[in-house]
């Protein structure tokens, strides 16, 4: 173990970012952050650029890659923006590193780099099968650093989480949010599939455990919550957690599989019907680290913050 690394983190006022940045700070960790905002709470310094913070890397130990354009974000730009923003700036960003002598550098992917669904768990050597544009790029980027790190003496660890769930999310588990605190009823009582989840906290913790080692034995970390759970028990628990009747009922998997290759939609219903799991065995015994929070209990806390948004 490293005595209190020095980390800089870029898309520091991000959803993840932020709890980051104030986990390291609440652990009294050096930490410089690249953010939109002009203050980071405890941060040493506060870059508006990713260029003046790849010019300012003498010191760091550990640069935790945050920063890029989202699902979400994805969808709308040009790909021309989405390969310079999350392939090209994150390939740069490690060069600078590696020339700054920093210690690690942490990419956060995507597990969706693998595809969208898969019965027996990913294991982090499975090939890349990128389904949609934001997927594409994270496995673009992921394969440019890898060619990098060849060369280049700073360690990379690249992390696939699956969805992540905590206070302030957005995208896809906001909706469920939204979708569990009206009550409608919804065709996902058979949308029973194993799935994977990782609780915002999770993912801090497991950043900050691998950001004190001073060795890793992979450039490739699978993580997730210790429960699989599928999309109807997650409805459910939201619902239950809101104190709504869950009023999920019954359609035929194979018939809502079939619609929506009809349809042109097979990536968004494989991902509500199929299996998503995640192979962590090396994760927890290969770094001896487990996720600390329970996701019921990571879930409650993000229904008391959803309420408090209304």
């Amino acid at each position: 173990m490293t005595v209190d690394p020095v980390i800089l983190v870029t898309g520091a006022s991000g959803f993840i970012g932020q709890r980051l940045c104030a986990a390291i700070s609440q652990r009294g960790w050096v930490f410089d952050a690249v953010s939109r905002r002009s203050n980071v709470a405890g941060a040493r310094n506060v870059h508006r650029t990713l260029d003046s913070a790849r010019n300012d890397l003498a010191g760091v130990d550990v640069v935790v890659h945050l920063a890029g354009l989202a699902h979400g974000a994805v969808s709308t730009a040009a790909w021309e923006s989405v390969l310079l923003t999350n392939v090209q700036e994150t390939a740069l960003t490690y060069a600078k590193a590696a020339d700054a002598d920093v210690r690690l550098f942490i990419q956060l992917s995507s597990i969706r780099v693998l595809g969208d669904s898969t019965t027996c768990p990913w294991p982090t050597d499975a090939p890349l099968a990128p389904s949609d544009a934001y997927a594409e790029s994270k496995a673009q980027s992921e394969t440019e650093l890898s060619m990098l790190a060849q060369g280049l003496g700073t360690q990379l660890a690249i992390v696939r989480p699956p969805i992540v769930h905590g206070p302030g999310v957005r995208a896809n588990f906001l909706r469920l949010l939204r979708y569990a605190q009206k009550g409608w009823p919804l065709p996902l009582l058979c949308a029973t599939a194993q799935g994977s989840w990782l609780a915002l906290d999770n993912l801090v913790d497991f950043l900050m455990h691998i950001c004190a080692l001073d060795v890793l034995d992979s450039s490739i970390w699978h993580v997730r919550d210790v429960e699989e759970t599928s999309l109807a028990e997650m409805l459910g628990l939201l619902r239950e957690l809101m104190g709504q009747p869950n009023r999920l009922w019954p359609v035929n998997a194979r018939l809502a599989l079939g619609l929506g290759r009809t349809l042109g939609s097979a990536s968004t219903v494989d991902r509500l019907f199929l299996p998503q799991r995640i192979d962590v065995c090396g994760t927890h015994g290969g770094l001896d680290w487990q996720p600390p929070l329970s996701q019921r209990d990571a879930v409650k806390e993000t229904v008391n913050w959803f309420r408090t948004q209304q």
